[in-house]
């Protein structure tokens, strides 16, 4: 099992919680966070490296459904992505500004085995 606390990036305030579990080829992966911009749709994913890296997105993009904050600036979503983690790799998840602002990361944080 692994898991991550998300702490904001760039003067952002978007911070959470991730965590990952590897089963056979796959891995399920769960993520919840607060202080978003109310009704904001933020993708994220995990990505191989740690923070700051532009480490490679793992698995296949399409398979992290984007976050949207309530009016409370709260979401949380679960993604299934065909890769299962190693432990001998670093891994981090990075939650981005918006759709079209990919480059923009709001969050980050390493996740632990």
């Amino acid at each position: 099992d692994w898991s991550s606390t998300i702490s904001p990036v760039g003067g952002y305030s978007v911070r959470g919680t991730a965590k990952a579990q590897s089963v056979g080829v796959g891995s399920g992966v769960s993520i919840s966070i607060a202080g978003a911009t109310a009704n904001a749709h933020h993708p994220w994913h995990v990505h191989r490296g740690v923070c700051g890296d532009n480490g490679p997105i793992v698995g296949e993009a399409d398979d992290y459904p984007a976050l949207h904050a309530g009016t409370d600036g709260n979401a949380s979503a679960n993604a299934t992505i065909g890769t299962a983690l190693n432990e001998r790799d670093s891994y981090y998840v990075n939650v981005h500004l918006s759709p079209t602002q990919l480059g923009t990361i709001v969050g980050c944080g390493k996740l632990d085995n």
